[in-house]
């Protein structure tokens, strides 16, 4: 798995709370981006909804004193539909300015980066004081999953016809060493039997997925594998 992290909001980068190159836990905090502003947006948003919920409250005390008077007769059908115009107006209002504050709170999260998965972070891509998310989703890092880790191999339309031969016994395990690193072994299991043959070269697609403890492979790494 691999995740790049990306600013959602725009904003000057304030605070870096990670070391490059080191392991990161799911929903730790990485990065932030100047919340003041944003703050300022939900601070509003709640005010407004207030406002409206006063309003609410008020038009349906009106509402329900028009629904007594118009049943006893003594105010026009017409007052009583204006009334009831307006209640509900407030009322939609309401809904408006909920919808407005959430907004605002979810504008307000995006200020605060947290990294999605476990794994290792590479290096930063922008340095604190730098205006992020001015031109689109600005990346921030990249966290990248190593444990376990998928290993892509196409073997030749002959080697797999030999699979097919022993297809009840999958999954097939794997080893996979460094090629200059003999003493290094590291296993896992084929997880994926491409669908299709690639005809330019007539190979098949296979990924095994590989244990990856310590970490000793990294994304990139050409590897050799046994099957």
């Amino acid at each position: 798995a691999s995740v790049g992290i990306r600013a959602r909001v725009k904003g000057f980068l304030t605070q870096m709370d990670f070391i490059e190159g080191k392991s990161v836990k799911a929903g730790q905090r990485l990065f932030v981006i100047e919340p003041q502003p944003f703050q300022a947006k939900v601070d509003s948003a709640q005010g407004a909804l207030d406002r409206s919920l006063a309003e609410e409250a008020f038009q349906k005390v009106q509402y329900e004193r028009m629904k007594t008077l118009v049943a006893k007769g003594a105010i026009s059908h017409a007052q009583y539909d204006e009334t009831k115009a307006k209640y509900e107006a407030a009322i939609g209002q309401v809904q408006v300015q909920r919808g407005n504050l959430e907004d605002a709170k979810i504008n307000l999260s995006y200020c605060y980066v947290n990294s999605p998965i476990e794994g290792i972070i590479g290096e930063r891509k922008v340095d604190v004081g730098n205006l992020v998310g001015a031109g689109g989703d600005t990346l921030l890092a990249t966290v990248v999953k190593l444990d376990p880790l998928y290993v892509q191999f196409s073997p030749s339309t002959q080697d797999f016809a030999d699979f097919l031969n022993h297809r009840q016994q999958q999954p097939f395990p794997v080893e996979v060493r460094l090629p200059h690193v003999p003493n290094l072994l590291l296993k896992g299991s084929v997880n994926l039997v491409n669908n299709e043959v690639a005809t330019s070269t007539s190979t098949v697609l296979m990924r095994a997925s590989i244990h990856n403890p310590e970490p000793w492979l990294l994304p990139g790494l050409y590897v050799r594998i046994t099957l």
